[in-house]
């Protein structure tokens, strides 16, 4: 504490002091309150001598918590409750704890009232093979795929939501006033309307798909380009994003099929089988590879039931000619079916189911 520091503590002890003094009065006018809550409103630091001074006086006085309840609560009635009262110790402390506390109240609960915190966001995460349905706070409603992360911010102007992986739809509830945006990787999208889905695959890969309204999607911009124009999409359209290639579409796309997943059932049309390992590793903790990385150009057609990933796997098998190969930790891995030696295929037996937990 400096010199200059030093000084106002000490002038504020003294008045602090003397108020307390001025407090012990069997009759302590209204004015004289008000004239003390004025030199309490005037600075902090008063406030925090005249508690300084007062706790002396705890120290020595008998006081109950209910005395001091009372006086707290009935600032208005400080003269005539003193006045009931001999003078001595007890009866002005009261009233000088009675005092301080109003004090800090008129200077807006300096050392009373607990420090405001800004709202924490919402997060909201499932599991692998868990899905989640969520109505948010300002009545909109999310349902979240399986092994998914999203964090929900609705305290500022705008609602302003970040998908950091998995794949999510957002019912939006309607107020144009306060913007409902979802960022994903390198896109925002910003709700026309009210219902579309923001898939989030890795290398920054991300399909929208509008079942309701419009949805303009913005490239974010990065720190050496200006970002393109940005696009929109409606009912049964998607637009895609990757870092490679930026935004695609809008392009025609069945949103019911593209959605089922919210039922329990994924459906694919022309998607590359890599996607599709990717959505499967969503559901099962037990992880399925390819063996030849560029096995995953394959485009797959059809549908499973998400809730049963034996069955996907094998489906997915069959389809593709491949085989699924089980490992003794149990990692699964797509490989090519071989024909056998001498040339003429080889049927295979069949391959033990996908152990799911």
């Amino acid at each position: 504490m400096n010199k200059a520091d030093n000084n106002g503590r000490k002038i504020a002890l003294q008045e602090a002091s003397e108020w307390l003094l001025r407090l012990q009065e069997d009759d302590v006018p209204d004015t004289e309150l008000e004239a003390w809550g004025n030199w309490m409103a005037r600075s902090p630091a008063n406030a925090r001598a005249f508690d300084d001074v007062s706790a002396l006086w705890e120290a020595s006085a008998s006081v109950t918590s209910e005395s001091l309840d009372d006086a707290i609560r009935n600032r208005s009635n400080a003269s005539r409750r003193i006045s009931r009262h001999p003078r001595r110790r007890t009866g002005w402390w009261v009233a000088a704890a009675m005092a301080a506390a109003c004090g800090v109240i008129a200077v807006g609960l300096v050392k009373l009232r607990p420090a405001t915190t800004p709202p924490v966001p919402q997060v909201l995460a499932t599991e692998k093979g868990e899905r989640r349905h969520v109505v948010l706070a300002d009545g909109s409603a999310v349902d979240l795929d399986a092994d998914s992360r999203l964090t929900v911010d609705l305290a500022g102007a705008g609602r302003e939501l970040v998908l950091e992986r998995g794949r999510a739809h957002f019912a939006v509830a309607h107020d144009p006033s306060r913007p409902f945006r979802v960022q994903a990787g390198g896109i925002v999208g910003l709700a026309i309307g009210t219902r579309f889905s923001v898939g989030y695959r890795g290398a920054d890969r991300i399909a929208v798909v509008v079942d309701e309204g419009r949805v303009r999607v913005s490239q974010r911009q990065g720190l050496d380009s200006t970002p393109p124009a940005p696009r929109e999409a409606g009912r049964n359209e998607r637009i895609r994003y990757s870092a490679e290639g930026g935004l695609e579409g809008p392009q025609p796309v069945d949103a019911d099929r593209a959605m089922s997943w919210r039922e329990g059932s994924v459906v694919y049309q022309s998607e590359s089988l890599a996607s599709v390992i990717e959505d499967l590793n969503r559901y099962s903790r037990i992880p399925l590879r390819l063996e030849d990385a560029s096995m995953g150009k394959l485009l797959v057609t059809g549908r499973w039931d998400s809730a049963s990933i034996d069955n996907w796997v094998e489906g997915l098998a069959r389809a593709l000619h491949l085989q699924v190969v089980r490992q003794g930790d149990l990692t699964l891995r797509a490989a090519r079916r071989r024909p056998a030696e001498g040339g003429s295929p080889r049927r295979e037996s069949p391959s033990a189911p996908v152990e799911t937990p």
